[in-house]
């Protein structure tokens, strides 16, 4: 049996891009809301009391 090859479409790998990219600046808010809250309250998972 012959594995048949996919030709590539130059349009997907734009779509896998704009995903990783999509990906990344979700991360990387995560992130900075983490280092922020940290930063703040001195806690990222306990709810502070005022």
């Amino acid at each position: 049996m012959a594995i048949e090859q996919k030709k590539v479409n130059p349009a997907s790998n734009v779509y896998t891009a704009l995903l990783a990219a999509a990906c990344l600046a979700v991360f990387s808010t995560a992130v900075y809301v983490t280092i922020i809250c940290y930063n703040q309250y001195e806690t990222i998972f306990k709810v502070v009391k005022p």
